[in-house]
C-alpha cells in the first residue's frame, strides 16, 4: 500500500467501508466536478495528503489488510 490519500466515490461499494472521509480520503458524488475540487484540495494541500495517507497506513495495518488479505477475499 502506498500511504496515500484515498479519492472514492459514493457508489463505490467495497472502498466505502475503509475511507473516513476528510480523515484517510474523500467521499466524493459521481460526477467529475466533485473529483476533481478534491485532486485539486489535496494538491494544494500537500501536508494535509500526506497526513491522510499515513493515517490510511495506520488503519490498514490495524486491521491487517495487506495484498495477501485482498487476494484472499477476491479468490474465495
Amino acid at each position: 500500500f502506498s500511504s496515500k490519500p484515498i479519492l472514492t466515490l459514493t457508489d463505490s461499494g467495497g472502498p466505502l467501508e475503509f475511507v473516513r472521509d476528510g480523515i484517510n480520503g474523500f467521499v466524493v458524488d459521481p460526477v467529475p466536478h466533485a473529483l476533481a475540487e478534491k485532486i485539486d484540495y489535496l494538491y494544494d494541500n500537500k501536508e494535509k495528503a500526506k497526513a491522510m495517507g499515513k493515517y490510511g497506513r495506520t488503519l490498514m495495518d490495524e486491521l491487517k489488510i495487506n495484498w495477501d488479505y485482498v487476494i484472499e477475499r477476491l479468490t474465495t
